[in-house]
């Protein structure tokens, strides 16, 4: 469900005729506001437990601000979702480093898959061509995404998902905005009913299905 809902944030993504760090700013904005609604309409704690715990959340948001940047980069450039399949082999062969295990040989061999899979979408090894260029963007956009999974998982578990990605919209905006090079009263309006409907809808559908 998670990842039909991110397939559907890069097709309405593509939609909205911004630069993709603004897509991002504006959209975890609106959606850090529709969070924090819901949680205090539900009577949630919004505060974390320790100092600890926010510098966690400021390092989980600022990986994530910078996934979205280069996953709708990613898409704009070359069309395709490459993060979407690549960050669970990326997410499997990263986790040894930080649980001290030794990766699993079916998880290398479903590595090497998914790498030979990405040359196959991939019509030219050039950093000139716009879709390799985009091909390598949406990896480093898969990475980014597997290292906050794994942060999250073995530091941030004690919240709910809805308090997480809370703290990761809000830091993720807040981080980005100074580079916005569109400023909102310059935004057109059907852009703006494509990032509420992204902002609102998916991301907030994403936060309930990913932490089922």
């Amino acid at each position: 469900m998670a990842v039909l809902l991110f397939g559907g944030t890069a097709l309405f993504a593509k939609l909205i005729d911004l630069p993709a760090l603004d897509i991002t700013v504006y959209r975890s904005l609106v959606a850090a506001i529709v969070l924090c609604i819901l949680l205090i309409s539900r009577k949630k704690p919004l505060k974390l437990n320790s100092v600890k715990d926010y510098i966690i959340a400021l390092l989980l948001g600022v990986l994530m601000g910078w996934h979205w940047v280069t996953y709708f980069s990613g898409m704009q450039l070359a069309g395709i979702t490459i993060a979407l399949f690549s960050y669970p082999v990326i997410t499997v062969l990263l986790k040894p480093l930080f649980y001290k295990s030794q990766p699993q040989f079916k998880n290398v061999i479903s590595g090497l898959v998914v790498v030979f899979s990405i040359y196959l979408l991939i019509p030219e090894a050039s950093l000139g061509n716009q879709v390799t260029l985009g091909g390598v963007v949406e990896i480093i956009s898969a990475f980014l995404f597997s290292l906050r999974n794994i942060i999250h998982k073995k530091y941030f578990t004690q919240y709910s998902g809805r308090q997480t990605m809370i703290y990761q919209a809000l830091i993720a905006s807040v981080i980005l905005c100074v580079f916005v090079e569109v400023p909102p009263t310059q935004v057109y309006l059907n852009d703006w009913w494509l990032i509420l409907l992204v902002g609102v809808f998916f991301y907030c559908l994403i936060t309930f299905s990913f932490y089922c």
